[in-house]
């Protein structure tokens, strides 16, 4: 089995002030002090040093995150722009709040996440090919690394689309967001490519 341990990055500015950052990589999308603090919790309660390597996302908020975690185990770092966040096209950067406000029809109203057909209106990527991405990664990393163990620091989007690929779903607009330096857990067949879930959204308090 590969196992897979998924850390959503730590809070950033958009974060706190309500914003949807997509693929925005600015200094407005990197790490608050209460980020930086959330990823150093987590390097201090999560064995980092057994981890065959870390995959990351190649934006600076999950880049950030993995440096703190990885700041003395020191595991070899892959930068992967498979598992980067989803892409809200126009609406990147923009106020949550002010989009539901204006487009109400294209939020779930729980969770605030898009639905999967507001990409046809803002140019943004559709959750099939956020989809397709992420399950080419997977399928590219097991097959390379059959037995590993590995650490992969990415987004909301790519935690919930290996969620959704271990549970065989295919709409991820039904789900809370994972919280800030949060972990789950998936384990990948590499002969059949089957995800099991053996853990999500965990935080410092429940233990790895």
């Amino acid at each position: 089995m590969t196992t897979f341990y998924v850390v959503r990055h730590g809070q950033t500015w958009a974060n706190r002030a309500g914003k949807k950052q997509g693929i925005l990589d600015t200094a407005e999308t990197t790490l608050t002090p209460r980020g930086m603090l959330q990823a150093r919790q987590l390097s201090a309660a999560f064995p980092v040093a057994e981890m065959a390597g870390i995959i990351c996302s190649p934006l600076q908020r999950a880049r950030q995150t993995a440096g703190i975690l990885n700041e003395f185990a020191q595991r070899p770092v892959e930068i992967s722009p498979e598992i980067v966040e989803l892409s809200y096209g126009a609406w990147n950067g923009c106020m949550t709040r002010d989009l539901m406000a204006r487009y109400p029809a294209a939020f779930d109203a729980r969770t605030q996440e898009v639905t999967a057909t507001y990409t046809r209106t803002v140019a943004g990527e559709s959750m099939a090919a956020v989809r397709q991405r992420i399950q080419h990664f997977v399928r590219k990393t097991v097959t390379a690394r059959p037995n590993d163990i590995l650490l992969i620091v990415g987004h909301g989007w790519t935690v919930k689309m290996l969620l959704l690929l271990a549970l065989n779903g295919d709409n991820g607009a039904g789900m809370v967001d994972p919280v800030n330096a949060s972990v789950t857990r998936i384990e990948v067949d590499p002969g059949t490519l089957r995800c099991y879930l053996d853990y999500y959204n965990r935080g410092l308090e429940t233990g790895f």
